[in-house]
């Protein structure tokens, strides 16, 4: 079963922060002062696309773990203005959707025996 967009979270934008996988999830790391850092935990199963602006820092998890959650990273300058980088997982190809349009413009095999 294909997921479902309304399922998602539009979108998410980060700036100044640090963005690391602990061993619960994929969490953003504000640092508030020298000696305290607050963590806030990113919903990246339920996120459609992660706007990274300046000052990020992402790991390499992190980047895994929103991958495999079906999740886009863009990295963008400030307010999300400009896109310099962007990052598709490979399950959210459009060659389904484009083996259906095909199927359905083609009006021998639209209407013809199913195979």
């Amino acid at each position: 079963m294909l997921p479902r967009i309304s399922d998602s979270l539009s979108f998410l934008y980060l700036d100044m922060v640090r963005v690391v996988q602990d061993d619960t999830g994929v969490c953003a790391q504000i640092r508030v002062d020298g000696q305290r850092t607050d963590t806030v935990y990113i919903p990246t199963a339920a996120l459609s696309c992660l706007l990274l602006g300046p000052g990020v820092s992402i790991t390499t998890r992190a980047m895994a773990t929103l991958a495999r959650h079906g999740t886009s990273v863009v990295m963008t300058g400030a307010g999300g203005v400009r896109t310099y980088a962007s990052v598709l997982p490979d399950s959210l190809s459009t060659a389904w959707l484009e083996r259906q349009v095909h199927a359905y413009a083609d009006t021998e095999r639209r209407l013809g025996p199913v195979a």
